[in-house]
């Protein structure tokens, strides 16, 4: 498999906090100073596993949050917190293998009745659950279908896109991986010295099929470590849903073909069918292929933030 350009290979996720100080200042007090809202890097996931089930134990309150950095302002948003931690934006990340029961307990510490949407098996319906101010409750579903999802919360009637400015930070995510599949990815450097020294000597390779590979079978989130260690950022892989992740990518300019490619390359990865490293770059070409690490030592520009460039 080649390797696909930057933007595509990792995804990073960036959470922020919407700038609502504005209907914040006309519906609600000055913040509170009891609790702080922290910014989720979703590198943590919440919860206890034990065997195939797993305990998590949310609150939704209210607290302090400085979306322009650490000296801004505070405003006052709710939030999802685990107990025991800090409220946070987004939620608390709920990430288990496919088959795992989720068992949830969520506290409504808020003044007004907290109605909750996504917490639901997979796949299946997914009904909201009300919560009243004060009260806790049990919520138990399945996760078997793998993809990204999200929860959300709200204090008031209407859809998602018609919360209150408040309540615009009441949620996170649910992730459940396709799985840990490795790929040997190969430098389009090598692919094209192999291509060079075919059509070089078409004679010496006739009727010769060649399977092209980097030295080493990697994850993704073992990819995402290599090029976090020559960034000098922390880049995380995020096994999201591969449909939206598809749809995304035409959105941003893929072509439709070639975003039938990448399904198909996903699933190939994800089911553990991916490329096992072969000596056929250096059959032909006499040099071992370039390893993923100087690929991305050369090319770390291209992975860096706009911010850190």
């Amino acid at each position: 498999m080649q390797w696909l350009s930057p933007q595509f290979a990792i995804l990073i996720g960036i959470s922020l906090i919407a700038p609502v100080q504005e209907s914040i200042a006309q519906t609600t007090p000055a913040p509170s100073a009891g609790r702080v809202v922290s910014a989720n890097d979703n590198t943590r996931p919440a919860g206890r596993l034990e065997g195939n089930v797993l305990t998590v134990r949310l609150y939704a309150g209210v607290g302090s949050a400085r979306p322009a950095g650490p000296q801004s302002a505070p405003i006052e948003v709710a939030a999802f917190g685990e107990e025991g931690a800090d409220l946070s934006a987004p939620g608390p990340l709920i990430r288990v293998r496919e088959g795992t029961t989720i068992v949830l307990t969520l506290r409504n510490a808020l003044a007004s009745t907290l109605r909750v949407e996504g917490l639901c098996a997979r796949p299946g319906p997914c009904n909201p659950v009300s919560v009243a101010p004060g009260a806790s409750q049990e919520i138990r579903f399945d996760l078997d279908a793998p993809g990204t999802y999200f929860y959300w919360a709200t204090t008031s009637p209407g859809p998602l896109r018609a919360r209150r400015g408040r309540d615009t930070q009441i949620g996170g995510a649910i992730v459940v991986p396709t799985g840990d599949g490795a790929e040997a990815f190969v430098d389009a450097q090598d692919i094209a010295a192999v291509a060079s020294a075919t059509l070089a000597d078409p004679q010496a390779h006739a009727g010769t099929q060649y399977a092209l590979t980097g030295r080493e079978a990697l994850t993704l989130t073992e990819a995402a470590k290599i090029i976090s260690e020559v960034t000098g950022q922390t880049i995380n892989h995020l096994d999201i849903d591969r449909d939206e992740w598809v749809a995304g990518a035409v959105a941003g300019g893929v072509p439709a073909e070639y975003g039938v490619v990448l399904r198909m390359l996903t699933e190939t990865i994800a089911s553990g069918r991916g490329s096992r490293p072969s000596n056929d770059v250096e059959k032909v070409t006499g040099t071992a292929p370039i390893r993923f690490a100087d690929f991305a030592r050369r090319t770390a520009a291209a992975w860096a933030l706009d911010k850190a460039r």
